[in-house]
């Protein structure tokens, strides 16, 4: 049995099938989780000309485009390693211009290279706000990586980073199969730690950041329709058969990771029609973390 904790780092790709759709619905399903630090910062800059924001790992650039609709004085420069999903983010932001997306991998040594390059084409000194939804996990060296992107941070500046965790996440009437589907994700190849939002205070704070602020929100299924608890289901869990079937293609004579597979599957339609009844509740805590320069 496997009882090492799961690093963090991982093999996902925006590109991956289905995401685009899976990642505008959770932009719009955590938009409340974020209302509270970003009306925190909006306040601290709102006499600010220009408020210079880093969006790591931006994807197609959909959260902080909505999350920063209403500031008059932004200036957003997304930033992510996959160039077909930058080319998507501009042609979704090609109606403004102070939006604006360039390719650069957080993981390389390279970085620091990469970042001045990109700061001096647009002018900027230093960014007042660096922005990351779900995105930490995803890299191999979390801390390093957030040591390295106070170098990008203005003095008095900020970082914001939203996660969540599977052990925040509370459910009644499944006996039992929501836990067993995330302790069978936890472990599946190339998938990262689920676990990343409970360690974001302890990150920040050996990284060196300061008045570290903690927000939990919860997301949770009471009163919802059905088709509203389908959603919730899609952005959480419709994705977890991806590593499994990615590991499968690339190895199909693997027993063991067939009958992951296929086990995922079954387990995922079972509990999608759980989903659907009425007497079943299933609650998230959604995590930001705020925290100065």
């Amino acid at each position: 049995m496997k009882s090492m904790e799961k690093t963090e780092g991982s093999i996902y790709s925006p590109l991956m099938e289905g995401e685009i759709e899976r990642l505008a619905l959770q932009a719009r399903l955590t938009k409340k989780a974020d209302e509270a630090p970003i009306a925190y910062l909006k306040e601290i800059y709102k006499n600010q000309k220009c408020v210079y924001v880093l969006d790591v790992g931006c994807g197609y650039g959909t959260v902080a485009r909505d999350r920063f609709a209403d500031w008059d004085n932004v200036f957003v420069v997304g930033l992510d390693f996959q160039e077909g999903a930058l080319e998507v983010a501009r042609q979704l932001n090609s109606d403004v211009d102070n939006y604006v997306f360039e390719q650069a991998n957080i993981d390389s040594p390279e970085l620091e290279t990469r970042m001045s390059e990109i700061m001096q084409k647009y002018g900027i000194d230093g960014f007042d706000i660096v922005f990351g939804a779900y995105i930490v996990q995803h890299i191999a060296a979390p801390i390093t990586f957030l040591k390295r992107c106070r170098a990008f941070i203005k003095d008095g500046g900020y970082i914001l980073l939203r996660n969540t965790a599977d052990k925040s996440t509370i459910s009644y009437g499944d006996d039992g199969l929501v836990k067993a589907i995330q302790d069978k994700t936890e472990f599946a190849p190339g998938n990262a730690s689920r676990d990343l939002g409970l360690k974001l205070h302890h990150h920040l704070y050996v990284s060196g950041y300061q008045e570290i602020k903690m927000y939990g929100w919860m997301k949770d299924i009471s009163n919802m329709t059905e088709q509203e608890r389908m959603e919730v289901f899609a952005e959480r869990f419709s994705w977890r058969t991806t590593y499994f079937k990615n590991a499968l293609e690339k190895d199909p004579t693997n027993e063991s990771l067939r009958a992951d597979y296929e086990w995922m599957v079954a387990a995922l339609e079972k509990l999608a029609a759980i989903f659907k009844e009425p007497s079943f509740w299933y609650g998230e805590t959604i995590i930001n973390a705020l925290a100065k320069k």
